[in-house]
Order: structure tokens, then sequence, then C-alpha cells
């Protein structure tokens, strides 16, 4: 499972690497560490500016890098110039890369935080997995397998959801996962859909509906909710 990972130097970069290059060294999958330089960036620098602070960047990514190298991840690093969720994604593509890794938070431009994050941008352009940081602790614990990790799926029987159950089955080879998978009906979409009765009131509860969805979802191992959208 080739990873890339997105950094700006954040602190909350670094942890999201952390978790990266755990993952990567349990799945013995290299790594990738990607820092973007947006153009705007260098807009009103001169060209000696510009060299000093491509220089800057790329050491701060040797640094990053031998620090991820220290916990058994094989790791590459790249200076890339363009829009950060852009590169990402074509990072992707040109690595046949398998997921992307990023942290909820970061430095953000003025325009980024009205277009949106870059963690926001890049799960909906990629089109592989993108993990979201939020708490490293818990997914370097799980990665070194010193707990499981605890897993919620929204499933609704797209195409899209059967694609998240077999994603999430694939990370059980990095570590110990309690899954569930919760499903939300509205009871006359459902009647409709199923042919059960139709005469029943909006919101109405239906064991009849809840006990052939059950049935559709058997033989997944994973625990399954079901719950009515009332």
């Amino acid at each position: 499972m080739k990873i890339i990972c997105g950094t700006d130097f954040s602190i909350h970069a670094i942890g999201a690497a952390s978790v990266a290059a755990a993952l990567a060294a349990r799945s013995h999958a290299p790594l990738k560490l990607v820092h973007v330089l947006e153009p705007a960036r260098l807009e009103f620098l001169s060209k000696p500016q510009v060299d000093e602070l491509r220089g800057k960047l790329r050491r701060k990514l040797v640094t990053e890098g031998h620090r991820l190298r220290a916990t058994g991840a094989e790791v590459t690093v790249s200076l890339t110039l363009g829009r950060p969720h852009e590169a990402l994604v074509a990072a992707v593509k040109q690595g046949n890369a398998e997921m992307i890794v990023v942290s909820s938070l970061g430095w953000i431009s003025p325009v980024q935080m009205l277009a949106g994050s870059v963690a926001e941008r890049t799960a909906q352009n990629s089109t592989v997995p993108t993990l979201v940081v939020r708490d490293q602790e818990s997914l370097i614990d799980w990665a070194t397998q010193k707990r499981p990790l605890n897993v919620f799926i929204g499933y609704d029987f797209s195409t899209s959801s059967d694609a998240a159950l077999r994603w999430v089955a694939s990370l059980a080879g990095i570590g110990p996962l309690n899954v569930t998978v919760a499903h939300l009906f509205w009871p006359p979409s459902e009647n409709w859909r199923l042919g059960t009765r139709s005469d029943l009131a909006a919101g109405t509860h239906s064991w009849q509906v809840h006990k052939i969805l059950e049935r559709e979802l058997a033989g997944r191992e994973v625990k399954i909710e079901i719950a009515e959208k009332l």
C-alpha cells in the first residue's frame, strides 16, 4: 500500500506524518512526503529570494524525512509547485499510491479559508481514500498494535459504501479493528423499494423492513446498526 502524505510543517502536519510513517512501517509500504509550494508565495519575491525559500523548504523536508525513517518506514520526499490538493492528487496518480494522509488543521491562506481546507478539497478530489488525522495518538497506537481501532461506517447500499467497506477490511492487515456499520433509512422509501406495507404512516416503525435490511447486510463480519429516520 503506497502512501502519500502532505505536510506544511505545522505541528498538526507533523502528527499526520507520524501516523503515515507508522502505517507505512507496519504495512511495509513506501511513503512519499510531499510539500507543495503555492505560486502565490513566490509572486513578489526576487529570484535569489525564491531560491532561498526553496532551499529552506528542501532542508525541512530532508529533516522530516530523516525523522520518519527512524520509525522504520521507507520514506522519499518531494517539493513541488502548485495548489496543495491538486498536487497531492497528482502525486497519487503518478506513484500509483493507495492512500493520502493529511492533517485536519494546518497553515491556511486567506484564499483557502474561503475555498475550504486542503484536507477537505483533497478528500473531495482524490480517487483513493484520504485519511484526515485529528488524533495522532490513537492511530499510532493502532498501527503499533497497542489498541484496536474503532471504525464507524455510514452505509447506504451504494457502490461507494461498498468501496468503504472493502477499504476498511483491508486495514485489518495493519491492526485490529472494531467496525460498526450503520444504515439510516426512511420507512416510506424502503416500503416502496421492498414492496412491503404501504399503508403505514410516514415515520411509522416497521419491523418487517428492519428485518429485511438486516438480512441484506447479513454475512458481513461487522457490527450492524440500523435506524429509522423519523
